[in-house]
């Protein structure tokens, strides 16, 4: 049984780990492996994944939207505009999004409620699609976009027509502020999107990044009193429900429970 992960730059991920944890609990052979692709060969990676017969895939930066056109798309994929799940069957490769389901899975693993909340995303990229689709799904109050240049974010307008879109220096408050950009993961690790005098007007600071557990953004919003979530249950969360799809079954919650506490130890 092969899966792997599909991205540019793979050298810190967790999802490895992960996966071969999941397989171990369901009782599967298998071996997850890291495939780093540059962008001049991405045409290849749905041949190469069919010739080399793997199961299943995990896609990620930047290639969630780029490997679109090879694949046929689910009915999230197609609202969301990004994939990040992709399965072989019958030598057809299929595409699903699983990062907007460890999107609810966090804020629900946190007790912070979507419903009714007002909602400011930092970003507008494929993971900001998801992360606008799980809102919605969610029941949110109003979701808005912030962004350094408003008009980049004019697509994911037109997908989201009830989305609202503002600037950088322009966040209006609220309850809930997450950062969807990749700014102050490892390697930037003290780089944050936005300061603190904008993140003391949200209650709750969450961050898609997961290494290290601790942004700058979730550092200086803790300084500011506000609840944080770390993305690393966000990436237990789609990783298990990517294994649902590969395997067609069902995976118990307490065993995300068990690989989020044996991963915080590692941090």
């Amino acid at each position: 049984m092969k899966l792997g992960l599909i991205g540019e730059k793979l050298g810190h991920s967790l999802s490895p780990e992960i996966h071969e944890y999941l397989l171990m609990k369901q009782k599967l052979s298998g071996t997850y492996e890291l495939l780093e692709t540059p962008k001049e060969q991405i045409d290849q990676v749905i041949p190469r994944m069919i010739q080399n017969n793997f199961l299943g895939l995990n896609v990620t930066i930047p290639y969630k939207e780029i490997l679109l056109p090879f694949v046929e798309a689910d009915a999230d994929v197609r609202k969301i505009g990004a994939l990040n799940t992709l399965k072989q069957t019958d030598g057809k490769v299929y595409a699903y999004n699983t990062d907007y389901i460890g999107i609810m899975y966090m804020f629900e693993r946190a007790g912070a409620a979507m419903k009714g909340a007002d909602v400011t995303l930092l970003g507008a990229g494929g993971a900001a699609k998801a992360a606008v689709y799980a809102f919605f799904q969610a029941g949110a109050d109003t979701v808005t976009a912030a962004v350094r240049n408003p008009q980049k974010a004019e697509t994911l307008l037109e997908r989201f027509p009830k989305l609202r879109i503002c600037s950088l220096d322009e966040l209006p408050g609220g309850d809930i502020l997450f950062n969807t950009t990749p700014v102050g993961m490892h390697g930037t690790a003290r780089a944050s999107v936005t300061g603190a005098e904008f993140i003391r007007r949200y209650r709750i600071a969450a961050d898609m990044v997961y290494n290290p557990l601790e942004t700058e953004f979730l550092r200086l919003a803790k300084e500011e009193g506000l609840q944080i979530i770390s993305g690393l249950s966000m990436l237990v969360g789609q990783a298990i429900r990517s294994e649902e799809i590969w395997f067609d079954s069902k995976i118990e919650q307490s065993f995300g429970e068990e690989i989020i506490k044996f991963l915080e130890k590692r941090f």
